[in-house]
């Protein structure tokens, strides 16, 4: 077994768990359990604290909650862009639009936080 990275692919006929000695993933004693189903997704542990999980349905559910729709929903609400770099060194047009859209983002932040400041501050003593 390869001391930085483990990695663990299923035959996408199968279901099964598989046992790591946990030193792979944190460096404590007794084991993790890993487990797939099919189509099996590739699970990578290495030492450097990284867990990359790939495939057509690579997903995480902690008590019945998909890791991957949660995200989806906080990038919808909070309105995220996803920014292609390629098109955007390719296409002019779009570059300058996303610089717009950047410019634009930041000047608001700014305002955001100098109003932020002032609803906080107290009002002082009018002057005579």
């Amino acid at each position: 077994m390869d001391s930085d990275k483990t990695q663990i692919a299923a035959s996408a006929l199968m279901t099964a768990t598989t046992k790591l000695p946990s030193t792979v993933i944190g460096g404590t004693s007794g084991y993790a359990n890993v487990t797939w189903s099919t189509p099996a997704p590739t699970l990578t542990v290495g030492q450097s604290g990284q867990i990359k999980l790939t495939g057509d349905n690579a997903d995480i559910v902690i008590n019945g909650v998909s890791l991957v729709h949660k995200l989806d929903a906080i990038a919808e609400r909070l309105n995220l862009l996803d920014i292609n770099k390629e098109l955007e060194a390719e296409w002019d047009q779009l570059r300058d639009l996303g610089d717009c859209y950047r410019q634009l983002e930041q000047d608001l932040k700014t305002k955001s936080a100098m109003w932020q400041t002032l609803k906080t501050k107290t009002p002082g003593k009018p002057r005579s």
